[in-house]
């Protein structure tokens, strides 16, 4: 098969998938997500996307029918009836079915479904560069849960590929003035400072991404210093590197921002960075 959706204990081929309208999905984006890439039937860091997966239902009170493996063993199984070399993994819950009401509806049951779609990672895609605009970040403090709610992340990557760059990054505006970048539409952004790699925390203005937790890893398997700290828009025009991660960019190097030259100044570190976490990547998924 070329790909495969599955809703409930329903499998089709996604183009044929049927859902019901009732879905608290379609009325409010009532749910949560995650994803990761499978190659060779391997699925990339799974067990840190469950992790993620249930922290984000907890977040918005949705219990599972379902435990991580048992969910682990669906992945699984419906990745290995998939024929490519390699494949997007993506699985949502939503609150259940019912009436349009606000409020959640009781005794509802939560939806699962789950999709597998081929893509292609290659090393080319990974080392090339990337350009990026910037906006006030608007969105709603829930910015760590993977909910279905992306509209905002929607209409700014749209502005994005508009512009033709490749990424809206996000900075917030502080009580003082000053400014704090935040992370980008679909990816976390990252700099490296006077020989250090300094990236956002972890609180509720970005998605803890999992590439993140990888690169933090290798940074500090090299001996490379680490920041994890809040960062002005000012600092990251002015950073020695800027890059972007993300399920399906291990370390995307920024060369432009606004317009104007970026990063490019600190290749000596920052190119083992990035190879060492394509070689993860390849390594785990052969």
């Amino acid at each position: 098969m070329n790909n495969i959706a599955y809703y409930n204990g329903k499998e089709s081929l996604l183009e044929d998938m049927m859902i019901p309208a009732t879905d608290r999905g379609y009325y409010f984006g009532d749910g949560v997500y995650d994803a990761t890439v499978v190659r060779h039937h391997k699925l990339f860091a799974l067990d840190e996307h469950l992790d993620r997966f249930w922290r984000s239902m907890d977040a918005v009170i949705i219990t599972p029918d379902f435990t991580k493996d048992e969910l682990a063993t669906l992945l699984n199984r419906l990745s290995s009836k998939v024929s490519n070399e390699t494949y997007m993994v993506y699985w949502q819950v939503t609150r259940g079915s019912g009436e349009r009401h606000h409020s959640f509806p009781k005794d509802a049951k939560p939806n699962l479904f789950v999709t597998i779609t081929p893509m292609t990672v290659t090393r080319e895609a990974q080392t090339r560069d990337f350009r990026i605009q910037t906006e006030e970040d608007i969105r709603s403090y829930m910015a760590h849960v993977k909910t279905l709610n992306l509209l905002p992340n929607v209409l700014s990557a749209q502005r994005a590929a508009e512009a033709g760059v490749d990424e809206t990054v996000y900075y917030r505006i502080c009580a003082d003035g000053s400014t704090r970048v935040t992370e980008g539409s679909h990816t976390n952004v990252h700099m490296i400072k006077d020989g250090k790699l300094v990236t956002a925390p972890t609180d509720k203005l970005i998605l803890p991404g999992i590439a993140r937790v990888h690169l933090l890893q290798a940074a500090r398997d090299l001996g490379m210093p680490v920041e994890e700290r809040a960062f002005t828009k000012e600092e990251l025009l002015t950073a020695d590197e800027v890059f972007i991660t993300s399920s399906l960019l291990f370390a995307g190097r920024v060369v432009s921002i606004d317009g104007q030259a970026a990063g490019q100044k600190a290749g000596e570190l920052f190119i083992p960075l990035r190879e060492r976490l394509i070689d993860e990547w390849f390594e785990e998924t052969k």
